[in-house]
């Protein structure tokens, strides 16, 4: 037998020999690892965000040339901005974002609730979405607004029996730091300004613009359709439009595409332009000209938008750094044009759409032949769609299948 004396001897010899085999055939270094803290089901800590180990200051990672699937921009490690809107004040459990059928995306049907449209809300068009869509695929809702009722929502939930409601408050009482109401009250009044809307729909175009897509509410979904408390689905819809939308490999999808009043476009192509040259965009001069080529006619901005009464798209398109570099850039910075000058939201995700999928490789046209293409009018082929109709035929018996 050995000896202890031999046994810890040969212990130190191998400690020894390992110590140097190391030393001789160093190991790369471990990559910085990046966690994504999850979603808390208290409204105050809802607001997820991202962090790096040993190091709390976050910074945006560069946005991929080409998305790993052509059909999807991958997943980006999620960052924190601003978001004025938020409240963290909702009173349902967040969705786990479950699919209802084999096959589809998990998807989550987005309203902002607005008082004036209510009626119209309960009696037009949640009574046709229900029996027309949800009754088959129930895929859940969820409702912003400033200061719904209890009886409003009471009544809401009576209608959608099929799926879930989540209603989220949101606060549109702050303007921006770098104007005051009696600023804006001027803005509102110069020039043709006085001939469109006032403060509230301007917050609403921020909104829809770029806040939305940050709540955390919405983490949980991949595909999102956008739908106002106007809109109507009119006859019943004979397959899941989220699986139509995954499995015709759309990015994005449209009811039309058509111009935008030149009025409350002032200032808009050339800001974009200059977001597009700024060295801190990241944006090339490759997409930039894939850009041009959709949004110009003969050399001019022509001002094209998706009508954005509907529309549906991936979250991770909305999400994208470069999608909110841009918003960042057109909100916070002169002229201020969404409060200014009116600017919609419509032909700002128009340009934040095709800035992203142009910068990703993807497939776009703005027309609607054969061609390969990411961008899908869905509502001539599946969803029956119409917005604020004062006429409708009453509703049938029949349901979607």
């Amino acid at each position: 037998m050995l000896s202890r004396r031999r046994i810890e001897l040969c212990l130190v010899v191998t400690c020894l020999f390992v110590v140097l085999f190391q030393i001789a055939h160093p190991r790369p270094a471990v990559a910085a690892l990046v966690s994504i803290r999850p979603i808390s089901s208290h409204p105050k800590e809802m607001q997820s965000h991202v962090s790096v180990m040993k190091d709390e200051a976050v910074t945006e990672p560069s946005p991929p040339r080409r998305a790993t699937d052509e059909n999807s921009i991958p997943r980006l490690p999620k960052v924190t901005r601003p978001n004025p809107f938020y409240t963290g004040e909702i009173d349902e459990p967040l969705s786990n974002g479950h699919a209802p059928t084999a096959g589809s995306p998990r998807g989550v049907i987005i309203f902002l609730h607005g008082g004036r449209w209510h009626d119209y809300f309960v009696k037009q068009n949640l009574p046709r979405l229900e029996q027309y869509f949800l009754k088959c695929y129930p895929y859940p809702l969820h409702i912003f607004h400033e200061d719904i009722r209890a009886e409003q929502k009471k009544a809401i939930r009576r209608i959608v029996r099929s799926s879930g409601v989540t209603f989220e408050r949101v606060d549109f009482s702050k303007l921006p730091e770098y104007t005051t109401e009696e600023e804006l009250s001027g803005w509102m009044k110069a020039g043709v300004q006085y001939k469109f809307q006032g403060r509230g729909y301007r917050m609403m175009c921020r909104f829809w613009a770029g806040y939305v897509w940050r709540f955390a509410s919405l983490d949980p979904y991949d595909v999102y359709l956008r739908l106002d408390t106007d809109s109507v689905i009119e006859r019943p819809m004979r397959q899941d439009l989220f699986r139509y939308f995954k499995t015709q490999q759309c990015q994005y999808a449209y009811n039309n595409l058509r111009r935008e009043n030149p009025y409350v476009l002032d200032k808009l192509w050339p800001t974009f332009l200059e977001w597009a040259h700024n060295p801190s965009s990241n944006f090339s001069s490759s997409a930039l000209r894939v850009v041009e080529g959709l949004a110009t006619r003969e050399g001019q901005y022509w001002g094209p938008m998706y009508y954005n009464n509907f529309e549906m798209g991936y979250m991770t398109l909305k999400r994208h750094p470069l999608y909110q570099s841009l918003f960042d850039f057109l909100d916070q910075r002169k002229p201020y044009g969404f409060l200014r000058y009116r600017w919609g939201d419509a032909p700002v995700h128009t340009l934040g759409v095709w800035a992203v999928l142009a910068a990703e490789g993807m497939p776009i046209s703005t027309s609607e032949g054969k061609e390969r293409n990411v961008l899908c009018n869905v509502t001539k082929s599946v969803a029956p769609y119409r917005h604020a109709a004062l006429k409708l035929p009453p509703r049938t018996m029949d349901s979607c299948s």
